[in-house]
């Protein structure tokens, strides 16, 4: 999908023209960096638009609004290469035992979908392999995945339920879990700081010690969670605020182990030149490609910086 942004359809009636130039500008730079596949938070743009905070907050949650309802659209509409694999039963997508009901996100290898167990009535999250990454490599990889996860006992980790890793679609059954991810609870504090409101749900960039301190609260039990995952010998290598969810509750839970180290594995699907991460959130020496260097300091330095982005509303390092 290549986003398009057309200026009749930005409510800018009631804008000032200096506040008409800086919406205009903001949806331009919010445009091109999807088309170049940068995804950006909303504490970027502040900074690229100071003294605009307010407008540009609005328009940002506006826009991030508008692509969710596109892609859920689309989603619908298009029938993606995994969505062939399963079968349709009276108008409804089948996969093995589970029943599609909507996707809940789209990454570049594939996608996770809310899906009803139709063996016990329970709702889980089910993580495809879309038809192009269908490779050997990538069945192996999503193996590795299930089996370092199912090892894992902990609340603040998404648990694995089950894997089908040899069939026609590749799967992986994980527990579903409400709530939403820390990149967009940011946000949606961020733009409430903007209105001079205080932000629903966790206090993120926070006005004092009290919202300081619940803040910390939810970073410490997410590193505990981290802890847990380390001392079953994995390392995560892609801790970031879209990889955390914060739960109706306020808890953190630990999502995506697609690009873990195993340390109890040698299987070496990892090569030397594999550069793997969130360029944002990685340690020097992920960034510089050095994997026998990589353990467990890289997840609690990627913890770091994203503890940093919620209390400071921007990361330490920019570019």
């Amino acid at each position: 999908m290549k986003p398009q942004a057309q200026p009749g359809d930005l409510p800018l009636e009631d804008c000032a023209d200096e506040d008409q130039a800086v919406v205009f500008d903001f949806v331009v730079a919010y445009f091109d960096d999807l088309e170049a596949g940068r995804q950006q938070q909303l504490a970027d743009y502040l900074t690229r638009f100071p003294g605009h905070e307010s407008i540009v907050a609005k328009e940002y949650l506006r826009q991030e609004n508008l692509r969710r309802e596109q892609i859920s659209a689309e989603s619908v509409v298009e029938t993606s290469d995994e969505e062939d694999a399963a079968c349709e039963t009276d108008g409804e997508q089948h996969l093995g035992p589970y029943r599609l009901l909507h996707e809940l996100g789209r990454g570049g290898q594939g996608s996770v979908w809310l899906a009803a167990d139709t063996r016990i009535q329970r709702r889980v999250a089910l993580k495809l392999l879309s038809g192009f990454f269908i490779t050997d490599d990538r069945r192996k990889r999503l193996r590795r995945e299930a089996e370092s996860v199912a090892r894992l006992a902990h609340p603040g980790i998404c648990s694995v339920l089950e894997a089908e890793v040899e069939g026609e679609q590749p799967y992986i059954a994980m527990q579903y879990v409400p709530g939403q991810d820390l990149a967009a609870s940011l946000n949606a504090a961020q733009a409430a700081r903007a209105e001079g409101e205080v932000p629903e749900g966790l206090p993120w960039v926070p006005a004092d010690r009290q919202e300081q301190s619940r803040c910390l609260h939810f970073f410490e039990r997410a590193a505990r969670a981290l802890h847990a995952a380390h001392e079953a010998d994995l390392v995560h290598r892609d801790i970031k605020p879209g990889n955390l969810i914060v739960t109706p509750d306020g808890e953190p839970v630990l999502l995506d182990f697609g690009l873990a180290q195993d340390l109890q594995s040698v299987d070496g699907l990892t090569r030397s030149e594999d550069l793997l991460g969130t360029p944002h959130y990685m340690s020097p020496e992920q960034l510089r490609g050095e994997h026998d260097e990589t353990d467990r300091r890289a997840d609690v330095y990627a913890l770091g910086v994203s503890l940093f982005e919620c209390l400071a509303g921007r990361r330490p390092f920019e570019g």
